[in-house]
């Protein structure tokens, strides 16, 4: 009885390792495959991250581990100030308890499982983030007008294929940034780029920045020149296969383009965060006086005068020093010394107008804009005349 017994369990066991394994196995392996293919950005909100970089950073936790924690927590959509800032106190009050983080996520957790899953989720995070999050800003003013809408992937009437980057909508001449210290690797002046220039990130040459329908070069565009965060790498422009100005903004990791839209919106996120809460991260990415840039009022048309002043709204205290350069179509340069002034258009082309504002410190921030005005349309009394217009994006 005693052997039969054992041949039963014998057999019952092969057919546990034969059946339950595989399908063990197989589970596994889905798991394995969903992670590998999962998005790490899937369920964030870019407002958030600066939130979470900085409050872990004023505790001196790392920022990836309270990303994940929070999210672990919380769902997606109930994610907020508040709960990343609790989330950042609870783990910098038990890791000072425990002497370590993972000891600080089992007690909050109540389990080591799910502390050893925020670590794996931890990462994710860093894996697909660091490459993109420090020294990095947007590749406009913050402060300029443009609008920005995610097309990778669109398909439309414009694009016979899937459209491979995002649009950045603005109006000629806006200034274009490097969103991180790069090297200029390619030029171009022809194509459907149009004016284009690709930068390959410094610290993960495995990345590349591409631009496109650049009205012009900025004038630290040559090939293989270093360019830092607060050079220019030209102006918004309507250059190559283009219904009108805007920034074609493209991100190539190991020569396969990416969707940059998100993290498009963490570095704008990102220059909000530091100026409002970081001068010295933004004297890094942008002018020492931000507020100090100008506007040019009016309707930019052959003829007409326009207004430039300063949009300031710095303290009173700080003794500026404004030294406006303008360069007409002809060549010809004036240079005015007041914070606002009147300038005539009076032909057309482009018109190129330098701002220097110096502190009392000696500190210098330069700002450039540049205008095309038109010859405005004449009025036709003929009615049966077909009117003409421009399609833009």
């Amino acid at each position: 009885m005693d052997d039969i017994k054992k041949w039963i369990y014998m057999l019952l066991s092969i057919k546990f390792i034969l059946i339950v394994l595989p399908l063990l196995l197989l589970f596994l392996l889905i798991i394995f495959i969903f992670m590998l293919f999962s998005d790490p950005t899937e369920g964030l909100e870019a407002k958030y991250i600066p939130v979470f970089y900085y409050e872990a950073k004023s505790r001196d936790i790392d920022w990836s581990i309270l990303m994940a924690y929070t999210y672990q927590k919380n769902d997606a959509e109930d994610v907020d100030t508040y709960k990343i800032k609790t989330a950042a106190d609870n783990i910098q009050y038990y890791k000072e308890q425990e002497g370590n983080t993972q000891g600080a996520l089992s007690i909050l957790l109540d389990s080591k499982i799910k502390a050893f899953s925020v670590i794996k989720s931890a990462e994710e995070f860093k894996a697909f983030f660091e490459p993109f999050f420090f020294e990095h800003r947007f590749p406009l003013h913050v402060f300029d007008s443009y609008f920005m809408q995610d097309t990778y992937g669109v398909e439309n009437d414009l694009w016979t294929k899937p459209h491979n980057g995002v649009d950045i909508s603005g109006n000629q001449g806006l200034t274009l940034f490097p969103v991180t210290r790069s090297e200029v690797v390619k030029i171009n002046t022809v194509g459907a780029g149009g004016n284009a220039v690709t930068l390959q990130d410094l610290e993960h040459p495995e990345i590349k920045y591409y631009y496109a329908h650049l009205s012009e070069f900025g004038p630290h565009i040559e090939l293989g020149k270093v360019v830092d965060l607060k050079d220019i790498v030209g102006f918004v422009g309507s250059t190559g296969n283009s219904t009108g100005p805007h920034l074609h903004f493209m991100i190539f990791v190991e020569g396969e383009h990416t969707d940059p839209f998100f993290m498009l919106e963490v570095w704008e996120e990102f220059d909000y965060y530091y100026e409002r809460n970081d001068p010295a991260e933004w004297a890094k990415r942008n002018y020492i006086y931000p507020e100090a840039d100008f506007y040019v009022s009016g309707t930019e048309e052959v003829g007409n005068t326009v207004h430039i002043y300063d949009r300031s709204d710095h303290d009173d205290t700080v003794d500026l020093e404004y030294h406006y350069r303008v360069i007409t179509p002809g060549g010809s340069k004036t240079t005015y010394s007041s914070d606002d002034f009147s300038l005539s258009l009076s032909s057309e082309g482009r018109y190129q107008i330098k701002l220097s504002i110096t502190d009392g410190n000696g500190f210098t921030d330069s700002f450039t804009k540049t205008l095309y005005p038109t010859e405005p349309p004449e009025e036709d009394d003929d009615d049966d005349d077909e009117e003409e217009g421009d399609q833009g994006d």
